[in-house]
């Protein structure tokens, strides 16, 4: 089961607005979950912008494209995890990020709330937990 929690007012806000499509950079190291997100979300009307695999590659490519959203997996390969990866974009660019995450300790997940995500989808997760979370997305990104 998935938990969908925005976690403020100000988040909240930089969401909701009915029907928004967004633009989601998609950060998730296993192959076959990335390919299942990407057609989730263009079934859904959702523009995938890319599709990378690590904490590195997500920081670059959220300053070139500048996604309305970042679905990032807490446990990437490589030197920078996904909670580091969300602070860093979240701390330069603005972008809001939803963490997917199969589990984590306590500690991990204490770390990751540190960040201010929007939320959370544990994995495996359902179509619509996805649509829920991304339904009010607007256009508007406060980094614009």
């Amino acid at each position: 089961m998935a938990r969908i929690c925005p976690t403020s007012a100000e988040d909240r806000k930089a969401l909701p607005q009915n029907g928004s499509r967004a633009k989601v950079l998609i950060v998730e190291d296993e192959a076959i979950i990335a390919r299942d997100i990407s057609q989730v979300l263009t079934k859904l009307g959702h523009t995938v912008l890319r599709v990378v695999a690590t904490g590195e590659d997500s920081i670059r490519e959220a300053r070139l494209s500048r996604p309305d959203i970042v679905l990032m997996d807490i446990s990437l390969k490589g030197e920078i995890d996904g909670v580091r990866a969300a602070a860093i974009i979240q701390s330069r660019f603005r972008i809001p990020v939803v963490y997917l995450t199969a589990f984590c300790d306590p500690k991990t997940v204490d770390r990751a709330w540190s960040t201010k995500p929007l939320g959370f989808l544990r994995k495996p997760f359902e179509e619509r937990d996805l649509e829920i979370i991304l339904s009010g997305l607007n256009h508007k990104n406060p980094a614009a």
